[in-house]
């Protein structure tokens, strides 16, 4: 009898990932996560009066803010579209 290589191999990181994701949830990295989190809160944050929480540097076009169909700009987008050369649209209804 021949083992065919790609099926042993198929049935190996099957069952090598059906015991990672088996594995209860570890306290000591849930603390490490919550720690990084609470920590780097202003990293991830986000301030939308702020240009650069609305552009991305790996792209080069114009950022585009959508709005709700229907909905009027606030006046905030509206400062938002000046300032920062956002193009804004609104979804189709």
């Amino acid at each position: 009898m021949t083992i065919n290589p790609k099926r042993a191999l198929t049935v190996i990181l099957s069952i090598v990932s059906f015991t990672a994701a088996a594995q209860p949830p570890n306290a000591a990295n849930d603390a490490r996560i919550r720690e990084y989190t609470a920590g780097s809160w202003e990293t991830l944050s986000r301030s939308m009066s702020e240009c650069k929480s609305i552009s991305d540097s790996k792209v080069q076009t114009t950022p585009v803010l959508y709005l709700p169909a229907g909905f009027p700009m606030p006046s905030s987008v509206a400062e938002m579209q000046a300032g920062c050369h956002v193009e804004v649209d609104h979804l189709p209804a």
